[in-house]
């Protein structure tokens, strides 16, 4: 069990309290406030979710390049998702994007010692989608960096030239006339246009 990252005030050494599960520190340095209990609970349910897929993952056959590709998708479905949230949010009432005051110190007096601090805190699904964008920026650099985009560019082009090789094989067996040969020559290529906008 790793142990408390806090330093012992009476003594300047390190605290040799176990730290509480999910957090950094023990009871005694901040593991009993309302914030940290929040935060622990947050980190054990993640820490058990982390577990479960672990163990009831089901491997899967794919390619580094597709997993990326599909990681690129599924950010992009979270964004899209969570942006939803949020404007739902903002449209309904643009106070509750962030909740609390903005900064407040209420002291007790020296001979306590204590000090209670209240900040603004940004609601959850604002949180939630700032933290999947800076995902997506990630996982698309990784992506453009491990050349993906360029492959299915190449990937594309290979397509477009096998199709081109069929449908010149297949006009060679008709033997068309001049004036139809000049139509295919209008119509073929507007049909792969339109196939490659999705038409």
């Amino acid at each position: 069990m790793p142990t408390c990252t806090a330093t012992a005030k009476s003594t300047g050494a390190p605290c040799r309290n176990h730290a509480l599960p999910g957090l950094t520190v023990c009871r005694i340095h901040g593991g009993a406030t309302k914030a940290a209990k929040a935060k622990q609970k947050r980190e054990l349910e993640r820490t058990r979710a982390a577990n479960l897929a672990t163990r009831f993952g089901v491997p899967i056959d794919t390619t580094p390049q597709q997993a990326l590709l599909d990681e690129v998708q599924r950010a992009a479905g979270m964004v899209a998702y969570y942006g939803a949230k949020v404007q739902a949010l903002e449209a309904d009432n643009p106070d509750t994007l962030v909740y609390g005051t903005t900064r407040q110190e209420a002291r007790t007096g020296a001979e306590y010692g204590t000090t209670r601090v209240d900040e603004a805190t940004p609601n959850m699904w604002l949180t939630l989608w700032n933290d999947e964008r800076d995902r997506l920026v990630r996982v698309s650099a990784a992506a453009i960096k491990a050349g993906i985009e360029e492959r299915r560019v190449q990937l594309a082009e290979q397509q477009g030239q096998l199709i081109a090789s069929v449908i010149r094989r297949v006009l060679d067996r008709l033997h068309l006339t001049q004036a139809q040969q000049i139509l295919v020559g209008e119509v073929v290529p507007a049909e792969l246009r339109a196939l490659a906008q999705g038409g």
